[in-house]
Protein backbone atom coordinates (compact mmCIF):
# COMPACT_ATOMS: atom_id res chain seq x y z
CA UNK A 1 0.00 0.00 0.00
CA UNK A 2 2.74 2.48 0.87
CA UNK A 3 4.64 1.91 -2.39
CA UNK A 4 1.50 2.76 -4.36
CA UNK A 5 1.43 6.20 -2.74
CA UNK A 6 5.16 6.81 -3.19
CA UNK A 7 6.10 6.20 0.45
CA UNK A 8 8.89 3.77 1.23
CA UNK A 9 9.01 2.42 4.79
CA UNK A 10 12.47 1.52 6.05
CA UNK A 11 13.18 0.36 9.58
CA UNK A 12 16.55 1.60 10.79
CA UNK A 13 18.73 0.11 13.53
CA UNK A 14 18.09 1.95 16.78
CA UNK A 15 21.56 1.82 18.34
CA UNK A 16 23.87 1.91 15.35
CA UNK A 17 24.72 5.55 14.46
CA UNK A 18 26.71 4.62 11.34
CA UNK A 19 23.61 2.94 9.86
CA UNK A 20 21.00 5.36 11.18
CA UNK A 21 20.29 8.20 8.76
CA UNK A 22 18.85 10.57 11.36
CA UNK A 23 22.18 10.56 13.22
CA UNK A 24 23.96 11.54 10.00
CA UNK A 25 21.39 14.29 9.38
CA UNK A 26 21.95 15.63 12.90
CA UNK A 27 25.69 15.65 12.24
CA UNK A 28 25.30 17.58 8.96
CA UNK A 29 22.94 20.07 10.60
CA UNK A 30 25.26 20.63 13.58
CA UNK A 31 28.17 21.22 11.20
CA UNK A 32 26.05 23.80 9.35
CA UNK A 33 25.25 25.54 12.64
CA UNK A 34 28.94 25.67 13.55
CA UNK A 35 29.97 26.92 10.11
CA UNK A 36 27.39 29.71 10.14
CA UNK A 37 27.84 30.35 13.90
CA UNK A 38 24.09 30.16 14.38
CA UNK A 39 24.16 29.06 18.01
CA UNK A 40 26.87 31.53 19.09
CA UNK A 41 25.16 34.56 17.55
CA UNK A 42 21.66 33.96 18.83
CA UNK A 43 19.42 36.97 18.61
CA UNK A 44 15.76 37.73 18.05
CA UNK A 45 15.78 35.80 14.76
CA UNK A 46 17.64 32.75 16.11
CA UNK A 47 14.69 30.39 15.58
CA UNK A 48 14.33 31.49 11.97
CA UNK A 49 18.07 31.10 11.35
CA UNK A 50 18.03 27.58 12.83
CA UNK A 51 15.10 26.53 10.62
CA UNK A 52 16.61 28.11 7.52
CA UNK A 53 20.01 26.48 8.08
CA UNK A 54 18.39 23.09 8.66
CA UNK A 55 16.47 23.26 5.39
CA UNK A 56 19.57 24.41 3.52
CA UNK A 57 21.66 21.54 4.91
CA UNK A 58 19.22 18.64 4.55
CA UNK A 59 18.41 18.37 0.85
CA UNK A 60 16.86 15.49 -1.13
CA UNK A 61 20.21 14.97 -2.86
CA UNK A 62 21.99 14.68 0.50
CA UNK A 63 19.43 12.14 1.74
CA UNK A 64 20.00 9.93 -1.32
CA UNK A 65 23.76 10.12 -0.72
CA UNK A 66 23.32 9.22 2.95
CA UNK A 67 21.16 6.20 2.05
CA UNK A 68 23.93 4.96 -0.23
CA UNK A 69 26.64 5.73 2.36
CA UNK A 70 24.79 3.53 4.87
CA UNK A 71 24.69 0.69 2.35
CA UNK A 72 20.97 0.93 1.63
CA UNK A 73 19.64 0.85 -1.90
CA UNK A 74 16.67 2.82 -3.12
CA UNK A 75 14.19 1.66 -5.73
CA UNK A 76 15.07 3.29 -9.09
CA UNK A 77 11.83 5.28 -9.12
CA UNK A 78 12.81 7.00 -5.86
CA UNK A 79 16.24 8.17 -7.04
CA UNK A 80 15.80 11.37 -9.00
CA UNK A 81 18.11 14.17 -10.01
CA UNK A 82 17.60 17.25 -7.85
Amino acid sequence: MTLLTGVWLLYLPAYCPELNLIEMCFSVTKAGFKQMQILENSGPDADWAIHQTTFECITPDLLVKLYHACGYSLPPKMVQEY
